[in-house]
């Protein structure tokens, strides 16, 4: 299967890579810090979330778009990281 590369398509990719780019510098900065690691958390879910809308986005039909919408809440470990 082929990604198409339309303009649609170019925010979500930019968008993972800025984030996990953000979580790797926080965690290089200072990874025994308590807020360091939540930010770098909070970024990869942010990404895997990203990662869900790019696959809903490059679905080749409504139903696969609609299987894709799993992978959308990437933020739910985040709440078990707080803790």
């Amino acid at each position: 299967m082929t990604m198409k590369l339309d303009l649609f398509t170019w925010p979500p990719l930019i968008a993972i890579f800025l984030n996990i780019t953000l979580a790797l510098l926080a965690l290089k900065q200072n990874p025994r810090s308590r807020l360091h690691r939540l930010f770098a958390l909070w970024n990869f879910c942010v990404a895997v979330w990203n990662v869900g809308a790019l696959i809903m986005q490059t679905a080749p039909s409504a139903e696969a778009a609609l299987h894709s919408g799993l992978y959308i809440p990437g933020l739910l470990p985040s709440h078990i990281g707080i803790h």
